[in-house]
């Protein structure tokens, strides 16, 4: 089945972004659409720190990443293509 996955960034539930992006799913689902929408505001994503660790290893973007893929998408394998920097 396909599906669409909506990401709403806005930190207002129930706002008018949200109320667009709603419909927009429920239109969809009336099409036989398999739909899930994520409120970014909800997931624990930080903004950058400002330490520079990323200049040395991906290791913690790689990490952060994976546990959203894990967690919010149930990814069970992920390849990574990238390299680390040295």
């Amino acid at each position: 089945m396909k599906s669409i996955v909506a990401f709403v960034g806005s930190a207002k539930h129930n706002g008018n972004i949200d109320s667009i992006v709603k419909k927009i799913l429920e239109d969809a689902s009336e099409n036989e659409l398999e739909t899930k929408i994520y409120y970014l505001n909800d997931m624990n994503i930080k903004y950058c720190q400002g330490c520079l660790y990323c200049r040395k290893s991906w290791t913690i973007i790689k990490k952060s990443i994976e546990n959203i893929l894990v967690r919010y998408f149930h990814i069970k394998k992920i390849r990574w293509t990238m390299e680390e920097k040295e």
